[in-house]
Order: C-alpha cells, then sequence, then structure tokens
C-alpha cells in the first residue's frame, strides 16, 4: 500500500492554472517550498532509503526538508531505528544522467548497483534503437513532426532537461528552435 507522506496547499483538482502559477511564484518569491512532509506518517513509515531531488524547486519537497525529516526520525524514540536512513538524492540532466540514477537506486536499496546497471543497459539500448529506427525513417524522406512537451499551459512552460533530448530520440524536431 502507498502512503502519502507529502502535503501542499495547492490542490490541483481545485484550483485553475493561473491561480496555482501565482501560488507557486509566490512561495518561490517567499522563499517557502511547496510542500510538507507529513511527520508522523513519515515516522510510521520507517524509511530505510529516502529518495530526493533539488533539481526542481516545484517539483517536491526541498532537499533542506528531507534532511530535516530524516533528523526528526533520530530524535523521534522509535526503537527498532538503529540506523539513519540512507538520503540518496537523484539529478538527471539528461537521458543519460536518467539511466545512471537507476544503479543509484539499485545501490542504495539492495546494496548493489547491478540490477540498476543492467536496467541502465536495457534502457540505452532501447533509446539507441528508437533513434536508430527514427534516423531510418529520416533518411527515407519522412519528416520529423515539430514538438513541444507542455508541462504548464498557463503560462506557457516547456519541459526542461531531458525532455528535448526524449522528443530527439522518439522523432520529433525540437519545436522551440528553428531547425
Amino acid at each position: 500500500q502507498c502512503v502519502r507522506l507529502t502535503s501542499s496547499e495547492i490542490d490541483p483538482m481545485l484550483m485553475s492554472q493561473d491561480e496555482i502559477n501565482s501560488a507557486v511564484a509566490g512561495s518561490l518569491r517567499r522563499g517557502d517550498s511547496l510542500y510538507g512532509i507529513l511527520e508522523a506518517e513519515f515516522r510510521a513509515a520507517r524509511p530505510t532509503v529516502v529518495l530526493t531531488q533539488a533539481l526542481c524547486e516545484v517539483c517536491a519537497p526541498s532537499a533542506s526538508q528531507v534532511h530535516v525529516a530524516v533528523d526528526s526520525l533520530e530524535s523521534s524514540g522509535l526503537p527498532d531505528l538503529a540506523f539513519r536512513p540512507a538520503v540518496v538524492n537523484l539529478e538527471p540532466h539528461t537521458l543519460s544522467d536518467v539511466a545512471d540514477t537507476f544503479a543509484v537506486v539499485s545501490e542504495a536499496i539492495s546494496g548493489s548497483g547491478d540490477a540498476g546497471s543492467r536496467l541502465a543497459a536495457t534502457f540505452r539500448e532501447e533509446i539507441r534503437s528508437i533513434a536508430a529506427a527514427v534516423e531510418g525513417a529520416a533518411a527515407e524522406g519522412h519528416c520529423r513532426p515539430r514538438c513541444v512537451l507542455l508541462e504548464w499551459a498557463d503560462p506557457l512552460f516547456d519541459g526542461g532537461h531531458w525532455i528535448p533530448e526524449m522528443l530527439l530520440a522518439a522523432g520529433g524536431a525540437d519545436g522551440r528552435r528553428n531547425q
């Protein structure tokens, strides 16, 4: 069973995108996080590994919030918490970086990065296979559609980090640039 461990004042089911954008902008201006960590639920989960990221300020609780929550576990007096949970920060910028995180997560969870490394190799091979098929189609005269992945529509906000690389590998042309 998956238990929610975070909270947010933003409810995408009740707020318009403009209202959410205003709340996000205000939160960032004030230096506040958009998320909270539900401390009682976090303690009850008794994590041994906590995955986090500091790549995006509006995507998840801040890394400092995660560390505070982990610190609170040590002072909670839980009898079977004999060690500090590992905090693993993931910050992929490219598709290759995404693949690299597989071994990092595998190592953190199982003590061995082997399963993650195998998964990363399969992932990279699949991306190469798709890209090769796309290049073959382009060589036959098929046009690459101009693509933009919007993460937000009001205001328009396009996907960053590995998203343009992913679209290119899948056969799209980056619609944000003249090509």
